[in-house]
């Protein structure tokens, strides 16, 4: 009876090394494949992760510092609208101021030649007039 347990037991353990060696055949070396496998994908997605990170922290920083330039630019722009508004207005309202000096000086002008020809025609009239009051005194005389 020994000898039966003796052969069940070397048959168990037989069965059992069998059973270790295709578990670790066919179920643990494709598992551990396939854990590796993941695992170094998960790592290279990891890794892609952290450089489209630090491209996208480049990209904000380029386009903070771009923003920041147009603004400068803008507000230079700006400043450079108005200041050469300021310059338009000025030599507008001094051309205004001329041309309005002109009109008033040739007004001036033309007003002093009509009051000198009005004045001469007076005086040509008072002289008519004169005459002919000296000329009717005369006549009455």
């Amino acid at each position: 009876m020994v000898n039966t347990n003796l052969f069940e037991l070397i048959l168990h353990i037989v069965t059992i090394f069998v059973f270790i060696f295709l578990l670790k055949k066919y179920f643990y070396n494709p598992m551990r494949k396939y854990i590796e496998n993941r695992a170094q994908k998960i790592e290279l997605d990891y890794n892609n992760a952290e450089i489209l990170n630090i491209e996208s922290e480049v990209a904000l920083s380029f386009a903070l510092e771009e923003m920041e330039r147009v603004k400068v630019e803008s507000k230079t722009l700006i400043e450079n609208i108005l200041i050469s508004s300021q310059i338009e207005k000025q030599i507008i309202i001094e051309q205004t101021e001329s041309k309005i000096n002109d009109i008033l000086q040739s007004g001036i002008q033309n007003l002093s030649n009509e009051i000198n020809i009005a004045k001469k025609e007076l005086k040509a009239e008072i002289a008519d007039i004169t005459v002919d009051i000296a000329n009717e005194l005369v006549k009455k005389r």
